[in-house]
This record gives C-alpha cells, sequence and structure tokens, in this order.
C-alpha cells in the first residue's frame, strides 16, 4: 500500500512541475511596441564571457565595435557610452560609417588625474565628430556612489561646455536631480535615470511605465524641463530586468522585460519624452556588482540574439518542449535504477520521481546560469546540483524499502529462502544506501542554513534558489509521512542547522515583505522543509511527556 501512495504523491509531484513548465512555455500576449526604431541604446562591449572594464589591460578592438553596432543599427539609429577608454574612443567613428549617432560619455570617479584625462579625450571626440556626436554626458551617477562633490562636477561641466562645441549634460538617478537642482546651469539639458525595479520602493510590473511618466512629469516640473522651460530633459536609463530576484512587486523575467520596454516606448512616443534604453547587450560582469538583475538588461543577450519579439506573443522559456522530454528520460533512468537493484514494486514511484526531479534540476542549471560567477562559486554549488537526482532515488528507495520490511516484520508467513549470497549482500548494500542518504540529507540541511544566513544579513544582490531545496523539502515530507516516530535518528547537528533554517526563514520572510511572492514561497518552503528534518512531530510527543512527569510533590 506504501508504494501506491508513494507512487500517486510522486505523480502528482511530477504532473505540477510539467505543469509548471508548460505554462513558462505558453505564448504571453502582450500590447506590441510601436513601428519604428528605438530612439538609443545603452552600448557597452563587454558582453562575452570574462570580459569586464575591470580588467586595467582590457581593451575593445574597432572590429569588434563594428561588429556590435552593425547588429544594433538594425534596431536604433542611436547609441550611449559611458567611457572613452579601453577601445571605446573608436564608437564615434564606427557609428558615424553606420549613420548612427553618439551620446558620448566620459566616466568620472574619485581619481581626479583619470578624471582629467578621460574628460579631455571626450572633448576631443566631441569636437572631431560634431555631427556624429548628438552631446557629451560628464559624469555617470557619480554623485549617487558619492565619488565626487557637486563643486567638482560643475566644474567639470563648466569645462566640457566651453570646450567641447556640443550640448553636455550630466546623468543620474532622478533623486540626486532633485537634490542637486543647482546642477541645472551647469548642462544644456538634463540627464535622468528612472528604474522601477531599482527604486527604494520597487514597482510593480504593471505601474511600472506610469511610474516613469509620472517621475518625468515630476523632474520636468521642479527642474525646468517643461515645455516652455529653460531645460530639456532626457530619460537617460530606463529598463527591466529579464533574470534576477523579486523586489517585493518587481519580478524580474522575460515576458517582464518586454512588457516593459514595449509599453514604455509607446508611453514615450505618445508622450514625446526622449529616452535611451538600457541596455544594447546583456553584461554578465555586472553580476559580480549586482548579482544576476545587473547582468541582464538587454534587449539582445549577451551573444547578440534577441531576447524577445517588439511585436506579437513572448514566451519565457521556448525549450520547454525539450525539457519536458528530458523529465521522461529522467523517469527512464530512475526506473532503470531501480529496476537493475531489483526494486520491481517501485518502478512506479521511482519513474515519477525521476520526472519531476529532472524538472527541477534543469531549473537548478538555469539558476547557477543566472548567479554564478565565477569558478568558486560554481564549485560551491554545483555539488548540489549533482546530489539532487540521488537524494530523490535513494529517498524513494529507502522509504519503500522500510516500508516492505516493516510489512514482513509484521507478516505471520514464512520469509521466502534466499541464497547465501543475497542474504549477506542485501543488508550491506541496504546499510550503505542509508548512509549515503544520511549524508545527502545532511549535506543539504547545511546548504540551507548557509543559504538562509547570507539572506538575512545580505540579501540585496542574492537570489531565491527555491528549485534546490524543493527536492531535499519532497525528502523529509515522504520519509516523515512514511516513517514511524523514531527521535534517534534527529542528531543535535541536525537540530541546530533545522532551527537556524526556520528561524531565518521567519526573518527573510519579515525583511521581503508580503508583496515579493517569490520570497514568500521561499520562505514558506524552507520552513516546511526545517520542521520535517527536524520532525515537528518529535515536538508535540516531547511536550506532552515533559506535561506527564511526576512533580516533587508527587502530582
Amino acid at each position: 500500500m506504501t508504494a501506491v501512495i508513494v507512487a500517486v504523491v510522486m505523480a502528482i509531484a511530477w504532473f505540477a512541475a510539467a505543469a509548471a513548465t508548460i505554462a513558462a512555455g505558453r505564448p504571453q500576449p502582450l500590447a506590441d511596441a510601436p513601428e519604428g526604431r528605438l530612439d538609443c541604446l545603452s552600448y557597452a562591449p563587454f558582453r562575452k564571457p570574462g570580459e569586464t572594464p575591470f580588467d586595467p589591460a582590457a581593451y575593445v578592438s574597432r572590429e569588434r565595435i563594428a561588429e556590435d553596432l552593425r547588429l544594433l543599427s538594425a534596431r536604433t539609429s542611436c547609441v550611449r557610452t559611458y567611457s572613452v577608454d579601453q577601445g571605446l574612443d573608436a564608437v564615434p567613428e564606427v557609428a558615424a560609417s553606420l549613420g548612427m549617432q553618439v551620446l558620448l560619455g566620459a566616466w568620472l570617479s574619485r581619481d581626479r588625474v583619470l578624471n582629467r584625462v578621460e574628460l579631455e579625450r571626450a572633448i576631443a571626440l566631441a569636437r572631431e565628430h560634431g555631427d556624429t556626436v548628438r552631446a557629451l554626458i560628464v559624469g555617470n551617477e557619480v554623485l549617487l556612489r558619492r565619488e565626487l562633490p557637486e563643486r567638482e562636477l560643475k566644474e567639470a561641466l563648466d569645462h566640457a561646455r566651453s570646450q567641447a562645441g556640443v550640448p553636455v549634460t550630466y546623468a543620474d538617478v532622478w533623486e540626486f536631480w532633485l537634490e542637486h537642482p543647482r546642477l541645472v546651469d551647469a548642462v544644456d539639458f538634463v540627464t535622468i535615470h528612472i528604474l522601477p525595479y531599482w527604486e527604494d520602493e520597487p514597482v510593480g510590473i504593471d505601474q511600472a511605465v506610469e511610474h516613469v511618466r509620472a517621475i518625468y512629469r515630476r523632474a520636468e516640473a521642479a527642474l525646468g524641463g517643461a515645455p516652455g522651460g529653460r531645460h530639456t530633459m532626457l530619460i537617460g536609463e530606463t529598463g527591466w530586468p529579464s533574470a534576477g530576484r523579486s523586489r517585493e512587486e518587481a519580478r524580474p523575467g522575460v515576458v517582464e522585460q518586454a512588457r516593459f520596454l514595449r509599453e514604455f516606448v509607446a508611453m514615450a512616443q505618445a508622450e514625446k519624452i526622449p529616452y535611451n534604453l538600457i541596455e544594447a547587450f546583456d553584461q554578465p560582469w555586472k553580476a559580480r556588482l549586482e548579482g544576476a538583475m545587473g547582468a541582464h538588461w538587454g534587449v539582445f543577450d549577451s551573444a547578440g540574439e534577441p531576447k524577445f519579439p517588439w511585436q506579437g506573443p513572448v514566451v519565457a522559456r521556448p525549450g520547454w518542449r525539450a525539457e519536458l522530454g528530458w523529465s521522461v528520460v529522467g523517469a527512464l533512468a530512475f526506473a532503470g535504477l531501480g529496476f537493475a537493484f531489483g526494486r520491481r514494486g517501485s518502478l512506479p514511484a521511482q519513474a515519477f520521481a525521476g520526472g519531476a526531479t529532472t524538472l527541477l534540476l534543469l531549473a537548478q542549471w538555469r539558476y547557477l546560469q543566472d548567479w554564478n560567477r565565477d569558478a568558486i562559486e560554481w564549485a560551491a554549488t554545483l555539488p548540489f546540483l549533482l546530489a539532487s537526482a540521488p537524494l530523490a532515488w535513494l529517498a524513494v528507495d529507502s522509504t519503500l524499502a522500510d516500508s516492505a520490511n516493516a510489512l514482513r516484520e509484521s507478516s505471520s508467513d514464512a520469509e521466502p529462502p534466499r541464497d547465501a549470497v543475497r542474504a549477506i549482500a542485501e543488508p550491506i548494500a541496504a546499510v550503505r544506501g542509508r548512509r549515503t542518504l544520511d549524508t545527502l540529507r545532511m549535506l543539504f540541511l547545511f546548504g540551507a542554513a548557509v543559504n538562509i544566513v547570507l539572506l538575512v544579513f545580505d540579501a540585496r544582490y542574492r537570489g531565491f534558489p527555491l528549485s534546490f531545496f524543493a527536492v531535499p523539502a519532497a525528502v523529509e515530507l515522504l520519509r516523515l509521512g512514511c516513517s514511524r516516530l523514531r527521535s534517534s535518528v534527529v542528531s543535535a547537528e541536525a537540530r541546530l542547522l533545522a532551527a537556524i533554517v526556520a528561524g531565518g526563514s521567519l526573518a527573510v520572510a519579515v525583511f521581503e515583505g508580503a508583496a515579493n511572492s517569490e520570497a514568500m514561497a521561499y520562505c514558506g518552503l524552507m520552513l516546511v522543509y526545517a520542521l520535517a528534518r527536524i520532525d515537528f512531530r518529535l515536538l508535540r510527543s516531547n511536550a506532552r511527556a515533559a506535561s506527564t512527569v511526576p512533580t516533587a510533590d508527587g502530582s
């Protein structure tokens, strides 16, 4: 009977995982973007694995820039750059050859010597390519980073305006423009960044475009950029990440990114708001600064492929059919192992468990690709992916074996005779299997405790690896539901780690807030996992036992 129950539970798990996969592959109807080209796209060439502007020796060839701009020229006639170093001084010349224009950036930091070199080179390029350089952007979010005071920034702007021969501006998050309104007189137009996902109070996708419009009009009125005012105003950065963690109601995703950009472009066109989207290509190096979210703002991925169409439905996971196919392979593999080890009665349960586990393994692989930044992180996380399938198979096998043994012990029928080899080998194999299972259970519990502690103390750029702990949570629930109450199996170490997971889950849930459905799902799973791991029935049993202990007066 236990084998039937386990098979039914595993079948439900597989079908639920398959339903989620099918839902992710269903085309989502979205409003089409208006016909025509995008106003402008942020361009940084460091899009391939291992490329980063933090490498002092990094240099981008003119050929690479030409390759990138030819691709972008099909979508826009303008690119925004952030520096003229590391080969980027070739952008104006290449853009001119393609009939494109450039919002040329001069990077400012706390290094005053480098600032002077950067600014003079940018001014020279602006003068040399005056027909191509639409404007010179002196500094990007340097006030936000607290790397220069307003006075020094204004001096740099004044110098550029007197020498560049093109309009000069400064770009920063909208709040910092409102905090430094005197800078308005140092620029030819105001450039503000409005990023609903990164707001101090994140804005969900349903309100994101209206938020951008409202903030633009608010800043326009405050800084004299309204029609008839002293200055025009450019949205220098806006966009939405296609991967990463949720921030309150702001959830990343390909469909969400496509929706925001389509709706924003339509709004900007209707409201006659000039804009630059962040950004042209995904930037893997940004993951080191901002987690998976920072690396996935591109209209094109890091290989230069479009991430979504601008008209028609959008699919979150185009490869969903292949995922379902792999889940069937996983089901056959689990069943094949059961057959090889002589577990004929457990084949349906193992097959269903294999299908569900495979879909979770694929989700884990996607998570690692998005979040892992270096070899150390791969070395720390890949073992959990590799251990998930053995954990699931051994848990189902152990549960059904325990049930079969209990049934034989309670049966009055004599056990069928076994040959001597099997009589010795089977108990040894069972012991080894249980030891391996216990080791894997402890590994995942330790990993869960580490992950939850990191989320408690440093959550901003960390994800919620729900797919990694769905398997161990299911294993503990399976053992809890199909095993007898045995307090001896819960070690002191396991109790401590489970307590950390449970307490940390409650803390993360409070910190993230109920609006973050992804965080709530993760914390709920981890809490259930922790309680099942220590067998919450023991807590009630121990409490009842304590209440029945005789007191000193014999009561």
